[in-house]
């Protein structure tokens, strides 16, 4: 995890070589709908919530790039007796440039993201299993969106897309993240 967190400030780091203004800092949050797997007749979607900060580095007039810090609940409701939920607790590191066309404030977004599992459960309404052992530690991700930025607000629609099986063992089952994210730069 040191290794992650490094990766990301070195990245900001050598980016504010090329600054066209100085970096602007902010914090974010906002609703996950989250699911895990292809096959809707075994998972469905659950409720989460991220929140977490991050850096802008003007790379020029059209282009920011943005690192994140990112904690993150995601997971999946399952299908089965008791209403059980696959919880994923995640601090998500997100590297994403966004390209603003030149409409007033709208923006697209892209790039990869790498999370940290920190905790992993199987939970109902009977009794709570932990899980984090059956669980890939380190989830990677292509995310993609569109963005809002209104003086010091921003609004963000992004969609993650886990690259690897957040439970090896069991075949390829990624992760899919939907968040929307209000935020504010200082």
């Amino acid at each position: 995890m040191k290794n992650v967190i490094l990766l990301c400030v070195l990245i900001a780091l050598l980016s504010s070589s090329s600054f066209a203004q100085g970096p602007l800092f902010g914090v974010k949050g906002g609703i996950n709908v989250a699911t895990i797997g292809r096959d809707p007749d075994v998972t469905g979607v659950s409720l989460g919530f991220h929140f977490g900060g991050f850096v802008q580095v003007y790379k020029s007039d059209h282009i920011i790039l943005q690192p994140e810090a990112i904690f993150s609940l995601q997971g999946a409701s399952l299908k089965g007796d008791f209403s059980p939920r696959a919880n994923y607790r995640y601090l998500n590191f997100p590297v994403i440039f966004k390209y603003y066309p030149g409409f007033s404030g709208i923006h697209l977004q892209a790039g990869p993201q790498i999370g940290v599992l920190f905790s992993g459960e199987i939970s109902s309404t009977v009794l709570d299993i932990p899980f984090l052992s059956h669980l890939n530690p380190v989830d990677y991700v292509f995310a993609i969106g569109i963005g809002f930025d209104h003086d010091d607000l921003l609004i963000d629609l992004r969609y993650n897309y886990g690259l690897n099986s957040t439970e090896p063992d069991a075949g390829y089952i990624p992760g899919r993240t939907f968040q929307f994210s209000l935020g504010y730069i200082f």
